[in-house]
């Protein structure tokens, strides 16, 4: 397209899990007004997985992040995404992970005077919990990180070249961010593919031979520490029932991997057999008859606060979740009863999983839930807001 109205590039130096949901509902999207060029500035991998939408989406390949210092990993990325949104005459920039970049986005003089930018926070300072039953170490750490935090979107919102910040699902948070700072943040709903789980509790069964009237517990997506799956097992274990499966769906980096494959090993024969991790990509055609077909998602993450694609798929399915008490996700889970919250050591998972087990109340709000959350309107809302900040 030559000399397009509004040339909008989206950056991600991801390529898996939501990363890859989030690029292609944008690339699907047909709302976008005439004179539009979309442009997708991604990892080699990620456009393989895209190239199928190349007819009206234009592909700029980055390089892969490199490991070391973040802040000049990021510096670095930063420098780089400016140059090429001046070669490409962008418009418009969002980043897709908004988080490790705050600091580059502050330097005014950095970024092409043109070029109008926006992102995704995915861990606003507002959601950082202290917990008081917490040791003083481990309260001073939560203190440091949400001030920390509250500096970097300081400094971000303080360029003006800054028009929107998306804050997932967080209605009440966007509300409190305005005004402590610019009023640039703005609710973007977490989107959630609305496309029919397939059959009941059967693709456990034909994949890992797991009967049909045994109840399982799921973890899923990126088998990383942050996951809490040490503590999610390790309560599993305690709970001696002979019909209950845990299913870890997705794949870790070698050295962790290798770290929950010991722990489960170590649970003993009988136990072990009922912990499946077979540390594979999940085939996104898979996603829904992988929560239709389990009885309990469970994702009771270390320090987590804001909102997570999980509970979304889990709602399409009608999947009742286990989820840690605090942050955005707790109050999700209670507005709209879609599982319980519990806290995130051992004890308290496993009383969460016999408790469920005892209860077994699946009913909730799924329907208002998902109505939110479509595809169409987390594309509409980006777009209406960049076209926006564009008359600006």
């Amino acid at each position: 397209m030559h000399n397009p109205k509004y040339n909008i590039g989206f950056f991600d130096s991801m390529d898996s899990g939501h990363h890859m949901e989030y690029l292609t509902h944008l690339a699907l999207f047909e709302g976008w007004p005439p004179g539009t060029q979309i442009t997708f500035l991604v990892l080699e991998r990620a456009k393989e997985k895209l190239k199928g939408y190349s007819d009206h989406v234009n592909f700029v390949v980055v390089p892969k992040p490199q490991g070391g210092n973040q802040l000049k990993r990021t510096w670095q990325e930063g420098t780089y995404l400016a140059g090429l949104a001046k070669e490409h005459a962008l418009t418009h920039l969002v980043f897709m992970n908004l988080d490790p970049y705050q600091h580059v986005i502050a330097v005014r003089w950095l970024w092409p005077s043109e070029v109008k930018l926006s992102g995704i926070l995915f861990s606003p300072p507002h959601r950082i919990e202290v917990q008081s039953q917490n040791g003083w170490w481990s309260k001073t750490l939560q203190n440091v990180r949400r001030r920390r935090k509250k500096i970097q979107l300081r400094l971000a919102t303080s360029n003006p070249a800054l028009k929107d910040v998306f804050v997932l699902d967080d209605k009440s948070g966007v509300n409190s961010l305005n005004q402590q700072y610019r009023n640039v943040f703005r609710m973007l709903p977490d989107p959630i593919a609305q496309n029919k789980p397939e059959g009941t509790k059967n693709f456990f069964e034909k994949r890992l031979g797991i009967p049909v009237t045994d109840k399982i517990i799921l973890s899923f997506g990126s088998v990383i520490p942050r996951k809490n799956l040490e503590a999610c097992i390790r309560a599993f274990a305690e709970i001696n029932n002979p019909n209950l499966w845990f299913v870890i769906s997705g794949k870790g980096k070698p050295e962790y991997s290798k770290k929950i494959r010991h722990l489960i090993d170590s649970l003993g024969a009988k136990t072990a057999k009922r912990v499946v991790f077979k540390n594979e990509f999940v085939d996104y055609d898979d996603i829904p008859s992988i929560f239709s077909s389990a009885d309990l998602a469970i994702m009771v993450y270390k320090n987590f606060y804001g909102s997570s694609g999980v509970l979304g798929h889990a709602a399409m399915s009608a999947t009742p979740v286990l989820t840690g008490n605090k942050g955005l996700i707790k109050e999700l889970v209670e507005t709209y009863r879609l599982g319980r919250s519990v806290e995130e050591n051992q004890e308290s998972i496993k009383r969460g999983i016999m408790n469920w087990l005892k209860e077994n109340d699946d009913s909730g709000d799924y329907k208002e839930y998902l109505d939110l959350k479509t595809p169409d309107n987390f594309c509409r809302v980006i777009s209406e807001s960049l076209l926006k900040s564009s008359s600006q």
